[in-house]
């Protein structure tokens, strides 16, 4: 007998009703599709970080190019 809590009271979920256990399931669904997008949202950071980085490598050599001798 899975028991859940929310707001600190703790529910035993075969004693839910249909819909409660309805809502259950798609709470959780939704909370994966977070966390998912959570994922998918560092990975985008990561590369953003890289190419940043990597257009703030090459913006340098083009700069060493263009210095006066």
């Amino acid at each position: 007998m899975p028991v859940i809590k929310i707001d600190g009271v703790g529910y035993d979920t075969e004693q839910l009703s249909k819909t409660a256990q309805g809502y259950l399931v798609r709470l959780r669904r939704v909370d994966q599709k977070i966390r998912a997008a959570e994922q998918e949202l560092d990975i985008f950071k990561a590369a953003r970080n890289f190419y940043a980085g990597s257009l703030k490598t090459e913006l340098g050599k083009v700069n060493r190019k263009n210095r006066p001798q």
